[in-house]
């Protein structure tokens, strides 16, 4: 039964924020892609994945407060989508989905097949079981980005660019490319050391100096040790990295300008820089973290001040993405890899569950949609890969399934890098 609260709420949502109809978006592939992470296993049910009516689940209105009259959960309805909000405890949520809510659409109830971190996040990024595999954001990149300084660039510290490593750049998780790329600027020396960094600064000829010696010293390398296989792939991938750095020191250097050595950057000077950055065309795609910890497994309350946190960069990015005039060709995709139980546990948290969904937002797809499904234990459905439709007679949408559509979608063909699996396509325009 519903208590006065869910009923306040459900008739709040009705009177004050009604259905808007479908829409769709233009059927063009984006060029250009954003991939926001939330590291660690946010819980859906706060937001994507609300469950009003199972009985069986512990959403965010068991966080209410009975005191406040405006700390209310409530749903509201975007076509074939529906978020959860609270106008008290995640005002930013509400802010994006008021303004960008027929903008989005959502997919929901990918399959992980795992409740370990490391596990799951491997799953979810690369689309395999192997951390030496390249995730999305590399490959986009360094397909769609093939004559751009860098393909992609990894801003999270969490990316996996296996075979695909010359093609990318990484700012450190802890912003060290700032110190890659102008030797004047470096990491406080610590307190009790008494001294000044940089200790040494290389003149400008030393630095050409280094470059054309590790040149010359690779091009010897590939006149002596040739094969036609390995040797001759890993030769030209160094090439490709020195020729990629050198371009992006000449270019892009500037963009990073603001990073602070030693301090890792929060989620909306990722987001900044990685909009310079693709709109410079210094990368085609970008993977960003929310910075958030969201593993609660102590206390599920907290994921109210991280779903505030992740929608204000989200917000942050929309205006961004508009103002610069990179909208219509940019995907950005908000995702974790995994949710938590339907239920809390003894200590008030919520544990590891291994499905997840993803919310869509910007260019290439059909919006206002939910694409796939769970059941009232927050559990994935069978849907059909073709059209997202759920349906008893359909399949699970594996993370492999979901990558390779994510490709397919960017316009990139999924069975060069996911042979014999079925691309998720049913959420392409």
């Amino acid at each position: 039964m519903l208590s006065r609260r869910e009923l306040l709420a459900s008739s709040l949502a009705a009177a004050v924020l009604p259905t808007t109809s479908r829409a769709a978006t233009s059927s063009s592939r984006p060029r250009r892609l954003i991939y926001v992470f939330a590291d660690g296993g946010w819980d859906t049910q706060v937001c994507l994945e609300p469950k009003f009516s199972a009985p069986d689940v512990d959403g965010p209105w068991v966080d209410e407060n009975p005191n406040d009259p405006e700390d209310v959960e409530y749903e509201r309805t975007f076509g074939d989508y529906s978020v959860a909000l609270n106008d008290r405890k995640r005002p930013s949520v509400t802010s994006f989905f008021d303004a960008h809510g027929s903008r989005c659409s959502v997919i929901s109830g990918i399959w992980t097949g795992a409740i370990a971190h490391d596990t799951s996040r491997v799953r979810i990024l690369t689309g395999t079981q192997l951390s030496t595999n390249p995730d999305l954001n590399t490959i986009v990149g360094a397909v769609n980005g093939a004559e751009l300084p860098l393909g992609s660039v990894d801003l999270s510290g969490l990316s996996l660019s296996g075979s695909l490593a010359a093609s990318t750049g990484q700012v450190g998780f802890r912003s060290q490319i700032a110190t890659l790329l102008d030797p004047e600027r470096s990491f406080p020396a610590p307190e009790s050391s008494k001294l000044t960094y940089p200790q040494w600064l290389p003149h400008p000829d030393d630095e050409e100096a280094i470059r054309a010696f590790l040149r010359s010293r690779t091009e010897a390398f590939s006149a002596g040790h040739t094969d036609g296989g390995r040797n001759d792939q890993r030769i030209a991938d160094r090439l490709e990295s020195m020729t990629r750095a050198e371009r992006f020191l000449r270019e892009g250097s500037s963009v990073v300008d603001s990073l602070v050595p030693g301090e890792r950057p929060s989620l909306e000077r990722q987001l900044s820089l990685g909009v310079d950055l693709l709109e410079r065309e210094l990368c085609s795609s970008i993977m960003v973290e929310t910075t958030a910890h969201w593993d609660s497994h102590d206390s599920n309350v907290s994921q109210h001040g991280f779903y505030e946190t992740t929608f204000s960069g989200m917000n942050f990015l929309a205006s961004l993405l508009d103002e610069r005039g990179l909208a219509d060709d940019t995907l950005v995709v908000l995702i974790s890899e995994m949710t938590r139980t339907p239920k809390l546990n003894t200590r008030q948290g919520k544990d590891h569950w291994p499905h997840c969904s993803a919310l869509l937002f910007g260019a290439g797809f059909p919006t206002q949609r939910r694409f796939g499904g769970t059941n009232d234990y927050v559990e994935s459905e069978r849907c059909e890969l073709s059209t997202g439709e759920v349906t008893p007679s359909g399949d699970l949408l594996k993370y492999d399934n979901f990558m390779a559509g994510m490709l397919a979608g960017l316009d990139i063909d999924p069975e060069e890098w996911f042979p014999g699996v079925v691309p998720f396509t049913g959420w392409i325009g």
